[in-house]
């Protein structure tokens, strides 16, 4: 399970306000704490930079689909429903053991996880003759997924759910510089959804959307290829997750160190959604119904 709590609305805005995008800023008003995965901060930027990549033909079918709503407000769906659809909790991860590098040696539990919710999401979506209101809603759950799959704690292990039960102290400098004024302790889960990105934003003196937007990446690979990666930074001696070199505080240096890195998987994840998307939106036969 991976929940945690966010940091008051009134200091991301802050951090934001200046140069941040009137999508991004309703979709910040819009939603209360606690807050999930990416927090509603990164899954906006994610899907408001893939809307911006993809062809004129895939974005009008987005629109189409979403009946008006903003992509970026779209993308952040998936959490708010969680309290009324509990069944749905397990597909925004999956908890692997130790030891493990592809998520091809990955068991899938019966009640799901991210990769087998995402490939049926995807199906949903692909099918033309599919009830509208139910594609509109697996286009949703595929912009956040995505999302998901490229945070690396949602890959993370069982025993620590993910990052949230691997707790950290934090001094009042380190307090001030991630926008927690108040906070003793945050979780590994939380640094990685959002703290590494409001001290990229204060870092940097810049909005987010513009820190992604800047970063030289490519779309590739595949689904099972994201989520490898993603696998391959939870190893990373430097972020601290293994047994071995877990840390009891959070330092600046560590900000410094892994927030360049949360902004490549961010950027990473809005053109890997785009393409993907660009591909399962493709134009249908002639005749057959959109």
């Amino acid at each position: 399970m991976h929940t945690k709590s966010a940091p008051t609305l009134t200091r991301v805005i802050q951090y934001f306000r200046s140069a941040t995008t009137v999508g991004l800023l309703f979709g910040l008003l819009s939603v209360s704490t606690p807050s999930y995965a990416w927090w509603d901060l990164g899954h906006t930027v994610i899907c408001e930079q893939a809307l911006l990549s993809v062809s004129a033909n895939t974005r009008s079918k987005i629109e189409v689909l979403l009946k008006g709503e903003a992509f970026g407000r779209a993308c952040g769906w998936a959490d708010r429903v969680r309290k009324t659809r509990p069944k749905s909790s397990p597909w925004h991860y999956i908890n692997l053991p130790p030891g493990i590098t592809q998520v091809s040696e990955a068991q899938h539990p019966e009640k799901g996880d991210i990769l087998v919710a995402l490939n049926a999401q995807l199906t949903l979506l692909k099918d033309p003759h599919a009830d509208s209101i139910e594609r509109g809603e697996a286009l949703r759950w595929i912009g956040h997924l995505v999302g998901d799959l490229h945070q690396p704690m949602h890959l993370g292990y069982q025993s620590d759910w993910g990052g949230n039960n691997y707790r950290l102290k934090i001094d009042h400098g380190v307090r001030e510089a991630i926008g927690a004024p108040k906070r003793s302790f945050v979780n590994m889960h939380q640094v990685w959804d959002g703290y590494l990105l409001i001290y990229a934003a204060q870092k940097k003196h810049g909005a987010l959307t513009d820190l992604a937007a800047n970063i030289a990446v490519d779309a590739q690979g595949d689904i099972p290829d994201w989520a490898d990666a993603s696998l391959a930074l939870l190893n990373k001696p430097g972020v601290h997750y293994l047994a071995d070199t877990r840390l009891s505080a959070l330092t600046v240096d560590y900000l410094d160190a892994n927030y360049p890195l949360a902004l490549i998987r961010l950027r990473e994840a809005a053109l890997n959604l785009a393409r993907l998307l660009e591909q399962t939106l493709s134009q249908p036969p002639t005749g057959e119904p959109y």
